[in-house]
């Protein structure tokens, strides 16, 4: 899992799967000057009369990501969610799919739970899961683990709201869980062959997504262009 404020990448011919978001380093002064952007990637194969439903499936994920992004999977950004499927560069969180011109019909059959099963240990790390305990004649007993992102979330909101500042490295540490997360569901929702790597890739650059293009050399740029920061910049500081 292409932005706004986005940083350089490397690997641009590589196709995939881009998620982006806003680095808000600190909040004391307005959001937009402080927040260079997130990328998650990753590719694969599929025919053109799926397109419609690979399409379909890959906008539903990218909302559900700006959603997660501007609420409970990060606090990323003060920016309201659009209500579209579409992708809006103007927004800080995207995430862009490249349709696959085939996928492997063996795989189908083994790769969305046999072949991600040691994906989902590691998601059930971040995500949080419940581990049945005992039997009762209501049910289970099953003991909530919370997983890393919903504590250390938390832990923002408070340091947001008393201190104003969201500490860097929490923020690339959910970041990289993140673009873990939405690559092992790229792969389980059938939408890639490829298979997500067991790497957490922190911060806002994705390593397999496309370089930015540089801003137009005229005296007046593209107000559509987004302005880019550098992959080494640290975060400013407030």
């Amino acid at each position: 899992m292409h932005q706004s404020d986005k940083r350089s990448a490397n690997d641009p011919t590589r196709p995939g799967l881009h998620v982006l978001g806003e680095n808000l380093a600190h909040f004391a002064r307005p959001l937009p000057d402080r927040c260079p952007v997130p990328e998650i990637a990753l590719g694969g194969t599929q025919r053109d009369h799926h397109r419609p439903l690979g399409e379909t499936q890959a906008a539903v994920l990218r909302w559900n990501w700006r959603v997660g992004y501007y609420t409970h999977s990060a606090l990323g950004t003060d920016r309201y969610p659009p209500f579209t499927l579409a992708e809006v560069p103007g927004y800080p969180a995207h995430l862009h799919i490249d349709y696959p011109d085939r996928l492997s019909r063996g795989l189908v059959l083994v790769k969305w739970w046999l072949l991600a099963i040691p994906h989902y240990l590691v998601l059930a790390v971040f995500l949080g899961t419940g581990i049945p305990i005992a039997q009762t004649q209501n049910g289970p007993v099953t003991v909530n683990s919370p997983g890393l992102i919903g504590p250390l979330v938390l832990f923002v909101a408070f340091e947001l709201l008393f201190i104003g500042r969201y500490p860097g490295g929490i923020y690339d540490f959910v970041l990289g869980m993140n673009r873990w997360v939405l690559r092992v569901v790229a792969y389980a929702a059938l939408m890639t062959d490829t298979y997500p790597p067991f790497r957490l890739d922190q911060g806002g650059t994705d390593p397999a997504s496309p370089t930015p293009q540089p801003p137009p050399s005229d005296a007046q740029a593209d107000p559509d262009q987004p302005t880019t920061t550098p992959a080494s910049a640290p975060p400013p500081d407030g």
